[in-house]
């Protein structure tokens, strides 16, 4: 299974903490999608939002074996849904897994678009303490 990351585990220590598994990996988009912060957090959700001009980059891991998933199942918060999208890497169409948060949750995200950068130099160090253990 191939799964699609755009926040924290885009970060190859924090992807490692959690599933404990070393993966094929490879930039990808998905569009449609805007990748905003989650309040009160220093982390992302995205949100469906169906136009053209929203585009979430990150990294597409491939074959994602099922205990690792389960292990991202876990680590993820009771918000998010797992949902399969098509994601474009290079000349490429995948189909993967990605945590999306639902029109029904959207009140949990903010209107500020998640700065991939900020949170790795703000905010990476801690985020991995906390999620080391998983």
């Amino acid at each position: 299974m191939n799964v699609f990351t755009y926040g924290s585990l885009v970060f190859p220590e924090v992807w490692m903490a959690v599933t404990r598994l070393s993966c094929r990996k490879e930039e990808a988009k998905l569009h449609g999608y805007q990748n905003r912060r989650v309040k009160d957090a220093t982390f992302p959700g995205i949100l469906h939002t169906g136009r053209k001009e929203d585009v979430v980059e990150g990294l597409l891991y491939l074959d994602v074996s099922a205990e690792a998933l389960e292990r991202l199942d876990r680590f993820e918060d009771t918000f998010y849904d797992r949902q399969t999208v098509e994601v474009s890497g290079g000349d490429s169409t995948f189909a993967a897994e990605a945590y999306v948060v639902p029109a029904e949750q959207a009140h949990v995200l903010s209107n500020k678009i998640w700065d991939r950068g900020k949170f790795e130099r703000d905010h990476l160090k801690d985020f991995l303490v906390r999620c080391c253990g998983y």
